[in-house]
């Protein structure tokens, strides 16, 4: 990595896209954030012990009414071989899950027993394997661009920081090796959108939902799904017509639903710990590429750059397809569409990315 000063601002933002790391700024800036994250190294690659033979991921999506979260596994020999098992994938109304009333009055004290509760009953139980990586998800400090924070913006920042604490006293009372990662919302949307200008805000909200319910439908009906679930869970949580019963009534602990208003929550948790998964696995390829030299490593960012946007490419091209057909349940799409491959498409998502990290 000692010549990264020699290749353009355009191939290292791909090479930020592809491992989930920071990109705004100059490039010396993002050369030096390049070089810590292939230089760190991962509870996934490293697999340092918590119990069993499973990798145990944990991704939450925060919300004080839409507290959404996704618990993976993974064999943990072999991680990156591994298609992730979803173990628990559920939604909670805090207020309503905790008892706590839904009134406007806002009191911190109010919010210390039910995140307790979160953390030592959802996230963490006692008695169960703790996970290797907890994956929650940043929070912004301001809503529509308003110059004031919002007071349920405040909340939800504050319920953050809360779980932040709490699982940090737990790591610190079992003495596990928990890795926790405070996870980039705008990195992972960027990560999962085609290079398309129209795909962003609502749009990519709703791309990134149908997205999530072609690898369910994948799970259900092909031989090569990406994603598998629990078959223990399954049954627990779901009955009659599996799929339709995950993509239109999930069966979570609050008044919302999948696919309806906030029902992005449950796929963002999901999608977070994909992503993530998947940055280990580029990372773990681009150390090994980058001891031939800098020019191979390029290469390899080229090929992997262009497999993951054709990849978006076809998904939302399906989707497109599937809206001019009509509505109807999530089927798998029947034909495969291939969309070329453009460098030049990449100008305008790299602008709006760059305005996003700074």
């Amino acid at each position: 990595m000692d010549q990264l000063e020699k290749v353009t601002i355009a191939q290292l933002r791909k090479l930020c896209l592809l491992t989930g790391t920071r990109s705004g700024g100059v490039k010396s800036q993002i050369i030096a954030n390049i070089r810590q994250d292939l230089t760190n190294k991962s509870s996934l690659t490293r697999r340092l012990p918590n119990d069993g033979d499973k990798y145990r991921i944990i991704s939450v999506d925060m919300g004080l009414k839409n507290f959404a979260l996704t618990k993976l596994a993974l064999n943990k020999r072999l991680p990156f071989n591994t298609v992730p098992m979803i173990t628990e994938w559920d939604k909670y109304d805090v207020q309503l899950w905790a008892n706590v009333g839904t009134d406007d009055t806002f009191e911190p004290q109010k919010y210390v027993e039910p995140c307790y509760r979160l953390v030592n009953e959802i996230l963490l139980p006692r008695g169960e394997p703790l996970p290797d990586a907890l994956l929650i998800e940043r929070q912004r400090s301001r809503s529509g661009g308003s110059p004031v924070v919002n007071e349920w913006v405040f909340r939800v920042n504050m319920l953050e920081a809360m779980v932040h604490s709490m699982v940090y006293s737990r790591i610190c009372e079992e003495r596990s090796k928990i890795e926790v990662i405070s996870a980039s919302p705008q990195r992972m949307g960027y990560y999962w959108k085609p290079l398309d200008d129209e795909v962003k805000g609502k749009v990519a909200k709703k791309f990134r939902v149908g997205y999530v319910e072609q690898l369910l439908a994948d799970f259900v009906q092909s031989s090569d799904p990406k994603i598998s679930v629990d078959p223990h869970f399954a049954l627990q949580k779901f009955s009659g017509d599996y799929l339709s019963q995950v993509m239109n009534s999930s069966q979570s602990h609050s008044r919302g639903t999948f696919g309806a208003e906030k029902g992005d929550d449950l796929v963002d948790a999901l999608l977070h710990a994909l992503a993530w998964i998947q940055w280990q696995a580029n990372k773990t390829v681009m150390k090994l590429e980058f001891i031939s030299g800098v020019e191979d490593a390029m290469k390899k960012v080229d090929e992997l750059y262009q497999s993951h946007t054709e990849q978006m490419g076809n998904a939302w091209m399906a989707q497109q397809n599937k809206a001019k057909k009509g509505k109807g349940k999530p089927t798998v799409a029947t034909t495969k569409h291939s969309l070329k491959y453009d460098p030049n498409a990449t100008k305008a998502v790299e602008q709006e990315l760059d305005s996003i990290e700074k």
